[in-house]
């Protein structure tokens, strides 16, 4: 079993007189790699900053085996390297800016100079080395703040909001390597998005944090499809969050929605709810039920009132009884909708979610 290389025990920090965070318990394993999300203002990065030793706080966070104190801050943190949302650089060339944490360490120039060719070729921006820090972009800037970071090789890498400034084909060629580095390195990670689609692609766990406070704790798999609240639920991108009652009778459950249609339940674990989250992906056409392994199929009519192409196919609005909902269809799916068409479709009851 991989030892926590963090954990936080009644972890308070307060700001001009108001509570910003608050983490009863947490921990981090040696290797594990965390997405954190959460709206803004909830105490993402405040988080990070924590952990990195820039926040005062009150209770205790061991790091590395060690609880960590004013005595030993300095140490520790030379054990972990943190990109900030904004990227600031120091004057001198981009290799110059890259190297300076091993500069630090009195590590010999041209070992240094190794070093940052290798990870500026790795992260693809080895062209940048002769340049001035001072007259890179904003997204060049996010890059070359990652290679100063990876280049010390941290034992955990703290990344608030890294990506943002980075078209989408760089953010995603970034998250795949800075994996893949972790991965090969045991290396930890705490990665802050807004974006879930990052932490998908780069997590294999999730925590949410809301109003300073850990409310989920699991993989970014299962929170997109079970957030734990509406808030969650719009952030992870839940396309039909719909507002329901639950019906109770003899121990059998059902959730009637407001356009009358009423669909059996099995997955109740709690009384109190309100909304009924519907994944546009969780869909199929009714003829299609038969050929189905897997699933509790729930049949119903629609009329299709919208087909808008989307990146893997097509995304449909349709209205099932005056309820609208979106769904997601593959391309080669085409030939089974047309606007204004009637459809009978299928929802699979064992992915809807109640909040």
């Amino acid at each position: 079993m991989k030892e926590a290389i963090l954990k936080m025990d009644h972890l308070q920090v307060q700001r001009e007189g108001r509570q910003v965070l608050q983490i009863d318990h947490f921990q981090l394993k040696r290797g594990e790699l965390l997405a954190i999300v959460g709206s803004n203002g909830a105490g993402k990065s405040t988080f990070l900053q924590t952990v990195n030793g820039l926040q005062k706080f009150s209770g205790k966070i061991s790091l590395f085996g060690e609880t960590m104190q004013d005595d030993n801050r300095t140490r520790l943190r030379r054990r972990m390297s943190m990109v900030f949302q904004e990227t600031i650089l120091q004057s001198g060339s981009v290799a110059e800016t890259i190297g300076i944490g091993l500069t630090f360490r009195e590590m010999k120039k041209i070992e240094i100079l190794e070093k940052v060719e290798k990870v500026s070729t790795v992260l693809r921006c080895n062209h940048l080395l002769k340049r001035q820090s001072n007259t890179l972009s904003g997204g060049e800037k996010q890059r070359i703040g990652i290679a100063r970071a990876l280049i010390t090789k941290p034992e955990l890498l703290l990344l608030d909001e890294p990506f943002a400034a980075l078209d989408l084909r760089i953010r995603r060629e970034m998250i795949t390597k800075i994996r893949a580095i972790a991965q090969k390195e045991a290396m930890s990670v705490i990665l802050v998005t807004h974006d879930f689609a990052e932490a998908l692609a780069f997590a294999d766990r999730a925590i949410v944090i809301e109003q300073g406070k850990i409310v989920q704790d699991a993989s970014p798999q299962y929170i997109m499809y079970h957030p734990v609240n509406e808030v969650l639920a719009r952030l992870v991108g839940i396309e039909n969050i719909l507002s329901c009652q639950l019906q109770i009778q003899e121990n059998t459950y059902a959730v009637q929605l407001q356009n009358g249609a009423v669909l059996p339940y099995k997955n109740l674990s709690k009384e109190a709810v309100s909304k009924c989250c519907i994944p546009a992906d969780i869909c199929i056409f009714a003829n299609e039920i038969e050929k189905q392994k897997h699933g509790d199929w729930f049949p119903f009519v629609a009329t299709c009132n919208e087909i808008r192409p989307s990146k893997n196919g097509y995304e449909l609005t349709i209205d099932w009884q005056k309820q609208q909902l979106k769904l997601y269809f593959s391309r080669q799916k085409k030939e089974c909708f047309a606007v204004n068409q009637e459809i009978e479709f299928a929802l699979n009851l064992a992915e809807l979610h109640l909040i």
